[in-house]
């Protein structure tokens, strides 16, 4: 497992996972790979890639799929299951402003970023030895991935989910 940037499995089961609700959202918007694909301006093969949740692919790539579907600004609903429109009633359900385009501009401060990933590195690091310290919190951690295992065993982070287990 030594893909360049991606340093834990966790990061690559987060990865499986947005890969999955970009493919379910798409589905549900009734889009096909080909109009989706045309619409952000990849290949499918691109797009299939994204929906795998491949680390080799550009975060502009994915922000750019989440752009096309509706939801480029809401990366906090993407730690939930539910990716639901906005409330019918809501501002931004009301605004007249057209839909944003499917170009997104994306610009970092690399160094900004470097220490944001040390950071997270840090907290997940101190994450884990916390769990193998505690033996409540290594059987809630284990509870959870069986749960997961057992609710979808077909599941494309099944895998990571085991190594987890370990």
């Amino acid at each position: 497992m030594s893909t360049p940037g991606i340093t834990s499995v966790l990061d690559l089961h987060l990865l499986h996972q947005l890969g999955d609700r970009l493919q379910r959202l798409r589905k549900q918007r009734g889009l096909g790979t080909v109009e989706l694909a045309k619409q952000v301006g990849i290949s499918r093969s691109t797009l299939h890639a994204v929906e795998s949740g491949d680390p080799s692919t550009g975060i502009g790539t994915y922000l750019r799929v989440m752009s096309a579907l509706g939801i480029g600004g809401e990366l906090a609903m993407l730690a939930s299951d539910a990716i639901q429109p906005a409330p019918p009633y809501s501002a931004v359900a009301r605004s007249r402003r057209p839909r944003p385009s499917d170009q997104v501009a994306v610009s970092a401060d690399t160094m900004e970023h470097q220490v944001q990933d040390l950071q997270s590195l840090a907290m997940h690091a101190a994450a884990v030895r916390l769990i193998k310290d505690n033996d409540e919190l290594r059987r809630r951690a284990r509870a959870t991935l069986e749960s997961w295992l057992q609710k979808d065993p077909q599941s494309r982070s099944a895998r990571l989910w085991k190594e987890w287990g370990l």
